[in-house]
């Protein structure tokens, strides 16, 4: 989506590099590296409205995460348009 996206090239460079944003797949893969068994709730949060959707992220981070058996946290998305529930930390 970024790629076919109206940002002009500058801002793909940057958002694309290490320096840019976490993309769908970066997200889900670190989770899955660095995360502790004991971690039992995941927020995808700060969804470009413009390159991605709410459902792609979600698809693309369980897709990804399903990978460890014993991932069990439950996975929420923060919206731009409503305040996201409280949880309970």
């Amino acid at each position: 989506m970024l790629e076919q996206g109206p940002y002009p090239y500058f801002l793909k460079k940057w958002i694309k590099s290490d320096i840019g944003h976490l993309s769908n797949v970066q997200a889900g893969l670190s989770i899955l590296e660095h995360s502790s068994p004991r971690l039992n709730r995941v927020i995808l949060a700060h969804l470009s409205s413009t390159n991605n959707t709410p459902e792609l992220a979600l698809e693309t981070f369980k897709g990804i995460v399903k990978a460890r058996k014993n991932f069990s946290a439950k996975v929420d998305i923060s919206l731009r348009e409503k305040p996201t529930q409280l949880f309970k930390v």
